[in-house]
């Protein structure tokens, strides 16, 4: 019933590759079609999927649940969250229910549907639980682990819960011999952020602290850290620079939160626009300094 409900909610996108698209591994049955999956989340035609899915598609074909096709175009789109959305010239679309950040639960069950490997297995489901939480993977932002399967194609799909509401948008999975049921979702409070984002400004304005971080030890290899980020570039005319930031300093929080790793830093920001007025907590040869300053927008 799950799955039946949620359906009418889940499309293919399908579409040509643009011209100057690099494909590094070519084989006979290449020929410069892609494919993905993508949920409706506004009755009027809005299409949210993974940025990666479209950002090289040229001409775009959204394909839903009872088979017709529409024409569809690009949105708006941000690479570093993953996700964009496509338009298409349909009313009457059943949105998808949204969940909440809190029913992420370690064990809980869910299903994930999309369109793996080929578009004729368009909305096809697939079961399994909540495997972790605030999983960092070559992401700026935490995401749902998941062995629920997610092959090539299901990226865009929904992550449901067993109330039928979408917890997460699939991602992305690790693959080789003997790895098996690492899937990854971008997780529903990330979503909400960047679809507001997209909605207010057609974009994601993010605010800007303009330093570049070296994680420490621990955490990168997932262990936990108490030792900040380490800044190793301040860039010009930033307000890192005119607040009065330096390379070695060692940033440890924004405002009392933690931040000991470039994810914890990057969902610390989602809570703050350009031109808000933060404090950051630095040590700084060995003695403990707090700047405030105000945020720039990434996007200026």
């Amino acid at each position: 019933q799950i799955i039946e409900d949620i359906s009418p909610s889940v499309v293919g996108i399908i579409g040509s590759l643009k011209a100057n698209y690099d494909i590094t591994y070519k084989n006979d049955y290449f020929d410069e079609i892609a494919h993905g999956t993508g949920l409706v989340i506004k009755s009027n035609g809005e299409i949210l999927t993974n940025a990666h899915v479209v950002k090289d598609m040229d001409t775009i074909v959204v394909v839903l649940s009872d088979g017709s096709g529409y024409e569809g175009i690009v949105k708006c789109i941000d690479e570093e969250s993953d996700l964009a959305i496509v338009k298409i010239e349909k009313d009457n679309l059943k949105a998808a229910k949204l969940g909440k950040e809190e029913d992420i639960v370690i064990g809980k069950t869910v299903i994930a549907i999309g369109t793996p490997i080929s578009f004729s297995l368009r909305n096809s489901a697939s079961i399994g639980i909540v495997s972790g939480v605030n999983r960092s993977l070559h992401s700026s932002y935490r995401l749902i682990q998941t062995d629920a399967a997610i092959n090539p194609g299901n990226s865009g799909g929904p992550l449901v819960n067993l109330k039928g509401e979408v917890i997460g948008i699939n991602s992305s999975k690790y693959s080789g011999t003997g790895i098996e049921g690492m899937g990854f979702s971008i997780p529903i409070n990330t979503v909400n952020y960047v679809v507001d984002q997209f909605d207010k400004y057609g974009k994601v304005n993010k605010p800007y602290l303009g330093v570049q971080f070296q994680e420490d030890w621990a955490a990168k290899i997932g262990l936990p850290s108490n030792n900040g980020l380490t800044v190793i570039k301040v860039e010009e005319n930033s307000p890192a620079k005119v607040y009065g930031l330096m390379v070695g300093d060692i940033v440890l929080a924004i405002n009392d939160a933690k931040v000991n790793s470039k994810v914890d830093f990057s969902e610390e920001l989602k809570k703050y626009t350009p031109d808000q007025s933060v404090t950051i907590k630095v040590k700084r040869n060995g003695i403990m300094k707090n700047f405030d300053v105000l945020l720039g927008s990434k996007n200026n």
